[in-house]
């Protein structure tokens, strides 16, 4: 049974939609790690967290990171690089327009045809999209953790912003 677009079928709509949910969700995680981080610096956070994009957060989390735990420069690296790569596949996919033309009929082709670059094709199948899912509660739940870990080394004497 087909759905919304005639050639994707129920399994393939819902594992894109599981890829833009957790898109979300990274996305938020992401604004509460640089609010935690920067949580001595409300003006600035607030200034930064308005005016930057997630992919723009990702770079300055690493940064931070990079500056509080030098020691950890190696998981912060890959944990940083797994982020990117994970919200290079997501925008590959929900960025793109669906094709059904694929030599594959397990598999989606997504194109991304933008004025003055190169086309761009990928195929993914519904089980493959799912990974990228998982993927990005992986990276979610990684950087969550530094948000929880920015919070407990807070001074005891700083307030609730208002």
């Amino acid at each position: 049974m087909s759905y919304g677009f005639g050639y994707l079928d129920y399994e393939q709509h819902i594992t894109i939609a599981e890829v833009a949910i957790k898109s979300a969700e990274l996305d938020n995680v992401i604004e509460l790690v640089v609010y935690e981080l920067l949580y001595e610096q409300q003006k600035t956070s607030e200034f930064i967290l308005k005016n930057m994009a997630p992919d723009r957060l990702v770079g300055l989390i690493e940064s931070i990171l990079l500056d509080r735990y030098p020691n950890e420069e190696v998981e912060t690296t890959e944990l940083i690089a797994k982020i990117r790569r994970a919200r290079l596949e997501r925008n590959e996919i929900m960025h793109s327009l669906t094709d059904e033309r694929t030599e594959d009929p397990l598999k989606i082709g997504f194109v991304r045809k933008r004025p003055y670059r190169e086309e761009t094709r990928v195929e993914k199948s519904a089980a493959e999209i799912h990974a990228l899912g998982i993927r990005l509660r992986e990276c979610s739940d990684s950087l969550y953790e530094h948000s929880r870990r920015a919070w407990l080394s807070r001074p005891a004497s700083l307030d609730t912003p208002g």
